[in-house]
């Protein structure tokens, strides 16, 4: 079964309903994470300051550090938190019966969309460099993530490769992290007012895509 909006299968749409659920009943901690998320998107997270996310909530200083512990505290539970949602979506997508080009276009459409709507993956993503601020303990946790995600698209790649949609590449790595370059930047054009839906820019980047790994036309 899949949505009627999106093409995707629906346990990416459930994954998606319950982590928003799980937000609706957010308690004072995870407000202040989604409002540090907006200001490390807004400021950078290097020029962001407790006291920027304690005036973004209207709370004293205080209790922005009581809730948030400290800086590196509060990217990691953002990024992890963005990474695991993508990490959890893209198992389901590659998983699911269609074929790997399909597949590719619902993979795209939920990273574009997650751009968009879950603050924590765009944080994710524009402040990956960030990640020498955390722990040692942090950084390997996060990196697995990240590479995880990573090896989901070498699968569908893979996967893709042996039905004969995609051509075998002398070092696929080099397509693919073209793709995660397209992937990280999209937040920095679109506009949801803009003259494509995310949707459309998917579709258009998945005919790119396949120009450069499709395998041609019998």
């Amino acid at each position: 079964m899949t949505s009627d909006t999106t093409g995707a299968p629906a346990g990416v749409e459930e994954t998606r309903r319950n982590g928003k659920r799980e937000r609706s009943g957010e308690d004072t901690r995870q407000l202040v994470r989604r409002a540090a998320a907006r200001i490390f998107l807004e400021k950078g997270y290097r020029d962001a300051s407790i006291q920027d996310i304690a005036n973004a909530l209207g709370m004293p200083k205080g209790s922005a550090y009581h809730h948030i512990g400290s800086k590196p505290e509060v990217l990691y539970d953002i990024i992890s938190d963005g990474m695991r949602g993508l990490v959890e979506r893209m198992a389901v997508i590659v998983d699911y019966p269609l074929s790997a080009r399909d597949r590719l276009r619902l993979a795209l459409r939920d990273n574009l969309r997650s751009t968009i709507e879950d603050v924590h993956a765009p944080v994710a993503i524009a402040l990956r460099q960030e990640i020498q601020a955390l722990s040692d303990e942090q950084r390997r946790e996060y990196l697995k993530l990240r590479v995880e995600y990573q090896q989901l698209y070498f699968r569908l790649y893979e996967e893709g490769v042996a039905s004969g949609e995609f051509r075998a590449l002398a070092d696929p790595k080099i397509a693919l992290f073209g793709i995660f370059g397209m992937l990280s930047y999209f937040q920095k054009w679109f506009s949801v007012d803009g003259e494509k839906t995310l949707n459309e820019v998917a579709d258009i980047w998945l005919e790119l895509i396949m120009n450069g790994i499709g395998s041609p036309p019998a």
